[in-house]
Order: structure tokens, then sequence, then C-alpha cells
């Protein structure tokens, strides 16, 4: 049937097809740009709001890192204080306890006159004064200085007798001695 029809109508119908698909393709390059434009923008809106929430992201960062970086200076200089007290108290020396042991070694019947303790005492010669009841008492305490682990280097520099001889303690002892250092630490 289509090959009776005149030439013109078969250009017309065969043009008529041509166009319908170009047509097609029209709309339907129409339909594929407008899909493209539209998944531009969503990604375009999608990036613009990451780019909010990390704004907002770094605005907040700043401020905890300024409150951070104050609470960091604070727990600085605390640490430098604990440093500080530290090396004050490692340094310090508990006289009590040392002269507890100096008392623990002296033996009955003596009695201290002078004793410096500084912690340039500490094994270094020094000096003590002490008054005895008798010259044996002055010799049982060279001997308890002599015998104890605190001491070293215990000897008389002078042993004397009061002119009066009416004192209890009559004898006058200077005994040189050094303490170590070992006393401050048991």
């Amino acid at each position: 049937m289509i090959n009776l029809l005149p030439e013109t109508y078969k250009k017309e119908i065969l043009a008529g097809r041509s166009n319908l698909l170009l047509v097609r393709y029209c709309v339907l390059s129409l339909a594929v740009t407008v899909a493209t434009i539209g998944i531009i923008a969503g990604v375009w809106l999608m990036i613009d709001r990451v780019k909010d929430i990390s704004q907002q992201t770094i605005i907040d960062n700043e401020k905890n890192s300024f409150q951070l970086s104050a609470k960091q200076a604070e727990v600085t200089e605390f640490h430098t204080n604990l440093k500080t007290a530290k090396s004050i108290l490692d340094k310090q020396i508990d006289y009590s306890s040392v002269a507890l042991r100096v008392a623990s070694t002296i033996p009955s019947g003596v009695v201290i006159d002078q004793l410096s303790l500084d912690p340039s005492t500490f094994d270094k010669p020094t000096t003590m004064v002490a008054h005895a009841r008798s010259e044996n008492t002055a010799l049982e305490l060279k001997k308890a200085f002599s015998d104890s682990k605190y001491y070293s280097d215990v000897h008389f520099n002078s042993i004397s007798r009061g002119d009066d001889g009416s004192g209890e303690y009559p004898f006058t002892v200077n005994l040189g001695l050094t303490i170590k250092k070992s006393i401050l630490y048991e």
C-alpha cells in the first residue's frame, strides 16, 4: 500500500517520522540537561551546606581551643608549682627527727649544751659541747657516738672540769664529730 502512494506523500511520511525522531531526541536531550542541572544544583547546595557546617565546626573548635589553651596554661602553672614545691620539700630537713636521733645516742648523765644543725653541718666536721657528771660518762658519750652508724670521726677536742665542782654536771666535753647525711633518711 505504501508503494501505491505518490512520491510526495512518501517523502512527507518519511519526513514526519524523522521529525518525530528529532522531537524525541530534543525532548530527551532537554530532560538530560534538566537532570544534569538538577544534579549540579543539588551537589552545589550540598557542598554549600557542608561548607557552612565546616565553618561552624571551625568556630566551635577555635572556642574550645581557646578554653583548652587557658586550661593548659593553668595545668602548666600547676605543674611548675608542683615542681617548685617538690624541690623545696626535697631540700627540707626534718630537724626534729635528727634531734631525736642525736638525743637517743646520748648516754645517761650527759646533757648537750651546744650543737649546731643546719644543711652545712652534714658530712662535715662539727663540734658539740656537752656537760657530763663524770669522766666515765664523757667517755661513754664518745663511745656511743663512735658506735653509732650516723656519726664518724668522733674525737675529743677537750674535756675540762669546772672550777667550782659543785654543779651536777661539772665536766665540760668538747667533742668533734661528723654527722652523716644518712641520719636524715632513716
